[in-house]
């Protein structure tokens, strides 16, 4: 199904029912497609190991005890 993109705006809710149902819906402007709407796939990343590697430095004294006095005495 092809949709004006102003009539999509007052009805994004229907459309996207629609197309969590199956139906394909595409966003036109004056007749020319723009977007096609689809269900999101799972998008939660694998973790990948190292990434950061090379670019992240930890200060030597970073584990070091904290001074909780607020005057440093």
């Amino acid at each position: 199904m092809n949709i004006e993109i102003s009539v999509a705006e007052k009805h994004l809710t229907r459309l996207i029912q629609r197309v969590l149902r199956g139906e394909e819906i595409i966003i036109t402007e004056s007749q020319q497609p723009l977007v096609k709407l689809k269900p999101a796939e799972n998008i939660r990343r694998k973790i990948q190991f190292g990434l950061l590697k090379g670019k992240i430095k930890v200060a030597q004294d970073f584990n070091r005890p904290i001074d909780l006095d607020p005057d440093g005495l």
